[in-house]
């Protein structure tokens, strides 16, 4: 996986997802550590989608802490992103030639 194709934005998101894994003993990044992680560092594109789409953004995220809690807890091993969150990014970047675009933003 290529993170110099993603914008800022969605490195960030990605880095987030690393620290909320890594802050919970969690060695599998796993697609809800991604979600929790854009949430987190995504202010407009992420609750604007919820507000129009009618969406507790609180619910979401207690119902994606509740999942990351769920996940298996190890120390002393490297993170990896998981096969579900791999399949998650590149589907996000296959979205690029769709949307005539260089770079994989939030919104992929």
């Amino acid at each position: 996986m290529n993170l110099n194709n993603f914008t800022i934005k969605s490195q960030d998101a990605v880095q987030e997802a690393l620290q909320i894994a890594l802050k919970n003993e969690q060695q599998s990044i796993e697609p809800a550590h991604l979600f929790l992680g854009l949430i987190q560092t995504d202010e407009n594109v992420i609750s604007f989608l919820f507000k129009k789409l009618n969406v507790n953004q609180s619910r979401i995220e207690s119902a994606l802490e509740a999942i990351i809690k769920g996940c298996p807890k190890v120390t002393g091993q490297s993170q990896y992103l998981s096969n579900d969150t791999n399949q998650v990014l590149l589907k996000a970047q296959s979205y690029l030639k769709e949307f005539s675009d260089e770079f994989v933003s939030v919104e992929h």
